[in-house]
């Protein structure tokens, strides 16, 4: 890989499902690579696991650098 090429492929958009039933949350994420835009397979976690990733981000983007 070039040294300059991102260690990351830049997440472009995720669709989020819920399901009432299972009490689970499927997120959908597409990210952009090598020119093109890719969905992911996706991730199916559970409710409370889903406010842990979102207190994850709240926290990542409330840093200041």
């Amino acid at each position: 890989m070039p040294a300059e090429a991102p260690p990351f492929f830049p997440l472009t958009k995720c669709e989020v499902d819920f399901d009432h039933q299972n009490d689970m949350v499927t997120l959908l994420p597409s990210f952009y690579a090598f020119g093109c835009e890719y969905t992911s397979r996706g991730l199916l976690i559970a409710r409370s696991d889903a406010f842990k990733l979102i207190a994850a981000i709240e926290k990542a983007l409330s840093v200041q650098g």
